[in-house]
């Protein structure tokens, strides 16, 4: 019998990690066109060129990567941490030893280090909860972990600089228990790299180090310090390749005056319980199980100490990031700032998790709390993953924009839907629109438009996104119209285009040319009063990131209506 469940388990954990790989290549959802786009183009240039400077690619090809790339002492730089660029070498050298250039290859080579990054998450995750507690329990909360929270949510839809930084934690985390709990030696030089490779990768994690390092000096002061000054050497190594990089004494993102600005009480609240970025709503099972502690009986066999690492770290990072000014991570999906501590957070759900049903009481809290973790599994894998709405979300109207959206509990992201993103745009957005006047310069950044399926806008244009993209806008109808639509556009390749004002169309044609002004006269009893839609049908159309970049869809700059 005990063979017959020990081969089950084996099945459910294979079953278990082909559902993880598959999710994450087929997830309808993708961010590889957000912030870590450019990730592998370091890589890239370390592996072929030995630096982490992107001047090979040229100033016109990394244009269209705006914000992520600056131009630092006369030289360009992606704009994020380097480690998740270090850490993909193995990937990018097998990629480009196969042909594949990341200029027009990163996204699918993205995804798949997000898949495998995130099977590690989960192996990783299964080895701690095994230290603890049995083979099927263990299997059973790194499963629940891994698809409830913004592991999958976040981790899942790119290579966010989380993926690797995670990974670096847990594996700092385990081998810092492990020992304990298998009396065996430790390998102090080995928690460092981890610790430090963590920093690289999200300089967030530093706050980790120093709790891990305490940890540790209550079980061996001599190991403890061992630890410490490998870190201090690696750090001393980094400040020196900063100097010698940048000429100052860390890279910009590194720097603690990231955390300057904020909105320190409402980010708080915000972090734990907003609509769009609260842990505690997004995943609510690590809350709920505390009602099943007194049903937790496992042999725990650790100092009080690690509640350093699985209470004080969390609670230190959630004040840290609640002192962003955007501490809600811009276009993002839940919690994504609190993913970096979700491995200490689930060494204190280990501590709760109950094992023991005999009372009927114990049945009654274990039923809560299965409903939440079927709850954050649906809200995270099926919401975050695959609903394309909950991505609209962010972009319509644009919440960097309207951040008050973020506690709207009328319209909360993790329910977005076709429906109710209507209504919210016919509710909200369109209500925060100023009208048009004939003649006005409209700019691809303008406050007045709506931008529906269109990317984040760049120095001087904005792309869309997919084949169907559109503008929604108020006019004043007081004033007189030429009725003649001025469209300043561009393309990298040839693109069929149409064109069309509330639903009727009034201009089809193929373009080729990076900057075209067109003047599209139109039926003047097409303007309306309230909302009104200037459509684009884009059928070559690719998202930014995906594929030949000549076939991405249309570069919008501005428009007019005369």
């Amino acid at each position: 019998m005990q063979q017959i469940n020990q081969k089950i388990t084996k099945v459910l954990f294979i079953f278990i990690i082909f559902l993880i790989f598959i999710s994450v290549i087929f997830a309808t959802n993708k961010n590889t066109g957000s912030d870590p786009r450019g990730t592998l183009l370091v890589t890239e240039s370390i592996i072929k060129r030995g630096t982490i400077k992107l001047d090979n690619y040229g100033a016109e090809a990394l244009e269209s990567y705006g914000y992520r790339i600056q131009r630092k002492n006369d030289h360009y730089y992606y704009n994020f941490p380097i480690g998740s660029s270090l850490a993909s070498i193995p990937f990018v050298s097998i990629a480009n030893g196969a042909g594949l250039e990341m200029i027009k290859s990163e996204s699918p080579i993205q995804i798949l280090i997000a898949a495998i990054t995130s099977l590690i998450t989960f192996l990783f995750l299964h080895k701690l909860a095994s230290l603890f507690l049995s083979t099927n329990n263990a299997l059973l909360i790194s499963s629940i972990f891994w698809f409830g929270t913004s592991f999958s949510s976040t981790t899942g839809t790119a290579l966010w600089s989380h993926n690797f930084a995670t990974i670096f934690a847990l594996m700092a985390i385990y081998y810092s228990l492990k020992p304990i709990k298998s009396n065996e030696p430790y390998s102090y030089q080995l928690i460092a790299g981890l610790l430090f490779a963590a920093f690289l990768c999200r300089p967030p994690m530093a706050i980790l180090s120093p709790f891990v390092l305490l940890f540790l000096f209550t079980y061996s002061r001599v190991g403890a310090i061992k630890a410490s000054l490998s870190l201090l050497a690696l750090l001393i190594v980094f400040v020196l390749f900063s100097l010698h990089e940048f000429n100052q004494i860390l890279p910009d993102y590194y720097l603690p005056s990231r955390l300057a600005g904020g909105h320190f009480y409402q980010a708080f609240f915000g972090n734990l319980f907003s609509p769009a970025r609260g842990i505690l709503i997004y995943s609510p099972f690590i809350a709920l199980v505390w009602l099943c502690y007194e049903y937790s009986k496992k042999s725990w066999g650790l100092k009080g100490s690690w509640l350093l690492i699985g209470l004080i770290w969390p609670i230190s990072h959630l004040i840290s990031i609640s002192q962003f000014p955007h501490w809600w991570a811009g276009h993002s999906y839940g919690a994504r700032l609190m993913t970096d501590v979700l491995p200490g957070i689930f060494l204190l759900t280990l501590y709760a998790w109950p094992t023991n049903f005999e009372t009927r009481r114990a049945k009654v809290f274990s039923t809560f709390l299965l409903v939440s973790c079927i709850f954050s599994v649906v809200i995270n894998t099926g919401q975050g993953l695959f609903n394309r709405y909950t991505a609209r979300w962010n972009d319509e109207p644009n919440i960097n924009r309207y951040p008050g959206y973020l506690f709207d509990w009328h319209y909360p992201q993790f329910l977005a839907n076709k429906s109710g993103h209507i209504s919210r745009l016919a509710v909200h957005g369109l209500a925060d629109l100023s009208e048009i006047n004939p003649g006005d310069f409209v700019s691809h950044k303008s406050d007045a438009i709506i931008y529906l399926n269109w990317n984040e806008a760049e120095p001087t244009h904005r792309w869309s996104d997919g084949k169907f993209s559109s503008l929604l806008f108020k006019v004043n109808m007081t004033k007189q119209f030429e009725n003649i639509l001025e469209l300043h556009i561009g393309t990298l390749g040839r693109q069929a285009i149409s064109v069309s004002i509330n639903g009727t169309k009034i201009y089809s044609d193929a373009l080729e040319a990076w900057d075209k002004v067109l003047e599209v006269p139109f039926d003047k009893g097409l303007l309306r009063d309230g909302a009104n839609t200037l459509a684009f049908e884009l059928p070559d159309a690719r998202q930014p990131g995906n594929g030949d970049p000549r076939n991405l869809a249309l570069a919008l700059k501005s428009f007019r209506i005369k």
